[in-house]
């Protein structure tokens, strides 16, 4: 598999992990009204799904970075952006597929401040598990 591939493959990984921040963010009342459930049983689906989406999407994220990239640790950290084209795809095609109908479904204005902080703080948190992984890749190779 050469870096290129290795590289989408690990942008593909990220934007599906940076879902489990939009899930909650901006799609609550649409899926209350899709699954037919209440809004307490809705937040406490989401809220349980997103934490173990984190936690599965995590430790991926630190084994195919050890797997992926145990030879060219420099291309690893462009993982750390690569996601950008990705997550824009998944936003176009979550608009098309769960539309707001109602004027109620729409997002609070805030949600947008959140979202703002959240591309501002995964970059870094992509970057942490990568260094991590690298460097016990690192560790043990050189034993």
């Amino acid at each position: 598999m050469n870096q290129l591939t290795k590289l989408l493959l690990l942008g593909i990984h990220n934007a599906f992990f940076l879902y489990f921040l939009f899930l909650p963010q901006g799609n609550f009342y649409r899926i209350a009204r899709l699954t037919g459930w209440t809004y307490d049983f809705t937040s406490i689906a989401i809220t349980i799904v997103c934490i173990l989406l984190f936690i599965a999407m995590t430790i991926t994220l630190y084994v195919l970075t050890r797997k992926l990239f145990n030879d060219r640790v420099s291309i690893a950290y462009w993982s750390m952006m690569i996601w950008i084209p990705f997550y824009v795809i998944l936003i176009v095609l979550n608009r098309l597929y769960l539309p707001i109908i109602r004027a109620g479904e729409n997002p609070s204005p805030v949600t947008g401040l959140l979202l703002i902080i959240t591309w501002f703080i995964f970059p870094f948190f992509i970057g942490l598990v990568t260094s991590i992984a690298i460097s016990q890749t690192k560790k043990r190779t050189s034993h």
